[in-house]
């Protein structure tokens, strides 16, 4: 290196040295000046450069956890204080399943059961196709191997509505509001994993399915036009105020080998726009028992201010979000219901006979394929408990079974975006409490000839109390995706906005390093417009600042 060079590299940094002393002078955060004050010790100087640092690195650190926070948790739930009444909400949708799946006089399982599975005993086709129909609705632990169907038509659907137990006999004695009503007007038949069930208070199917959805028959059709608002709404609290229904059953069916030991009925509590599946609560009614169900409403919306927000930091779906194929309304039970579906008809290829089709030609699983129903039906359970690493959990899961059955990529791709079942923004759940006591209808009626031949039930589900606490009491408005209006006990609420995120970071910088807006502009000055002015003042070679200063 000439000498000349170095002159001038020695120029450059006493330049240096004399602009950042006239800038660490002037400054207004505390603690520099005194670093760059050659008039000083180099002993101070040190001193002040570590406790500088040191206040820069902590304030950095607690920065980066709060924008860490504000990231990665923006959203939380509160719970408001005023009152609102139960009559702003719907009742909910009940669904009653029947632990008798069959009128024994039209179907008798347990004659059937011996002779399938015995290799020394014949049967016809018809009586083993009839036989492994009803195994779909029954104990599904079965062997897989005892069967000999993969796919099923659309008769399944037929065989199991006409053995299930009469309507007429089954239900009763109907009331809602304390109001005798038509217990076959106000329940219409569905199909679930439990075969036929009668529901009340959910959405026609005109407006929860999607058009091209197949329906069988008249199910999930209103049997009368309802009278607005509809879903229909409690007018008041307590066992006056809900749905009571008595149900029976005989003697003559009860079936321990198709069911279980637990005889009776099952009540599944749902909103009105979702189809009842076995992630929602549900409650058992014993035979010869009496179950009073007070129901709690947990209404849960988000802000509109929150749409900025990934639906994964927020953890909700707003409705126009995302769509469902089969379904007019989002929520996460419908999202699992056609998660399920589509794992089904693009691994096995065919659909459980109670999920929703869009293709009357596609096929029903046969009793042959139990197996790998009750495997994908884990996968998408376990795929569900573990949010925290949605893609990779279900990935892993899926290709336990895809090696077996078929490799496909694309498959799992989709199947993670599918299955991506967050709750929707706007929801409602109901959380119960129940008890519980012997129902000796048979001295009440006077029919005590009656009770060696049949069992009576009675179910009374109502609204605990006359209000719930809503978060913001609001003025009530139409949720699309619901069909009907809430008022919004509970809402999502942003936990870190970007004025909070501002704020708290600003303390931080005061405390710290008594750094402020000023502070911040004084630096860009002395990067920029300072030399700028210096140059322009004393010379381009004078940047610096003045040298008799």
């Amino acid at each position: 290196m000439s000498s000349n060079s170095r002159r001038n590299s020695k120029e450059t940094l006493k330049h240096l040295a004399q602009y950042f002393e006239e800038c660490t002078g002037l400054t207004a955060v505390h603690g520099v000046q005194y670093i760059g004050d050659r008039k000083r010790t180099w002993f101070e100087r040190l001193i002040w450069a570590v406790i500088v640092t040191t206040s820069v690195s902590v304030c950095t650190k607690f920065v980066l956890q709060t924008y860490h926070k504000w990231q990665n948790a923006p959203v939380y739930v509160t719970i408001g204080t005023a009152l609102v009444p139960i009559h702003d909400i719907a009742f909910p949708a009940i669904t009653i399943c029947p632990e008798t799946k069959s009128n024994s006089s039209v179907y008798y399982y347990p004659d059937w059961i011996g002779r399938a599975f015995d290799k020394d005993v014949e049967i016809s086709r018809v009586d083993r196709l009839k036989f492994e129909y009803i195994s779909m609705i029954c104990n599904r632990t079965y062997a897989s191997s005892n069967f000999t169907q993969q796919k099923f038509d659309a008769d399944i659907h037929n065989f199991l509505y006409n053995i299930t137990p009469r309507f007429e006999d089954t239900f009763t004695n109907c009331q809602f509001a304390n109001l005798v009503e038509n217990c076959s007007e106000i329940f219409t038949p569905i199909f679930t994993r439990e075969g036929v069930c009668y529901t009340f208070n959910a959405l026609d199917r005109s407006k929860l399915f999607q058009k091209d959805v197949y329906q069988f028959s008249d199910f999930h059709q209103l049997r009368k036009k309802m009278i607005s608002p509809y879903p229909r709404r409690a007018v008041s609290s307590g066992v006056t105020g809900g749905l009571q229904v008595e149900l029976r059953a005989f003697v003559k069916d009860m079936d321990y080998r198709c069911a279980t030991a637990l005889q009776g009925f099952k009540i599944i509590v749902h909103d009105s726009s979702e189809l009842p599946t076995q992630t929602h609560n549900y409650l058992r009614v014993p035979l010869n028992q009496a179950v009073f169900a007070a129901l709690s409403p947990e209404v849960i919306s988000t802000k509109k201010n929150l749409e900025s927000y990934s639906a994964d930091l927020r953890q909700c779906y707003f409705d126009e979000e995302k769509d469902l194929s089969h379904f007019r309304y989002y929520s996460r039970s419908n999202c699992e219901v056609e998660c399920l579906g589509y794992l089904m008809e693009n691994i096995l290829g065919c659909l459980d006979f109670y999920l929703p089709r869009a293709n009357i030609s596609t096929p029903i699983c046969g009793a042959t394929q139990l197996e790998h129903i009750r495997m994908i039906e884990r996968i998408l359970a376990t795929y569900i408990s573990n949010t925290t690493s949605l893609n990779s959990r279900l990935e892993e899961l899926l290709l336990k079974l895809i090696f077996d059955v078929a490799q496909s990529e694309e498959l799992v791709e989709k199947s993670a975006t599918i299955c991506n079942c967050l709750p929707s923004c706007s929801s409602v759940e109901y959380s119960f409490e129940t008890t519980q006591s012997d129902y000796y209808w048979y001295y009440f009626e006077g029919h005590k000839e009656y009770k060696d031949r049949e069992y009576r039930s009675l179910i009374n589900i109502h609204f605990k109390d006359a209000y719930y606490i809503p978060m913001q009491r609001e003025e009530m408005f139409n949720i699309h995706f619901k069909a009907y209006a809430y008022y919004i006990p509970m809402q999502r609420e942003e936990m870190f906005g970007s004025m909070d995120f501002i704020a708290y970071t600003g303390g931080l910088l005061g405390l710290f390093i008594g750094f402020s807006f000023i502070s911040l502009a004084e630096i860009i000055y002395f990067l920029t417009l300072r030399i700028v002015c210096n140059a322009k003042l004393f010379g381009r070679k004078m940047w610096y600042g003045n040298p008799n200063c």
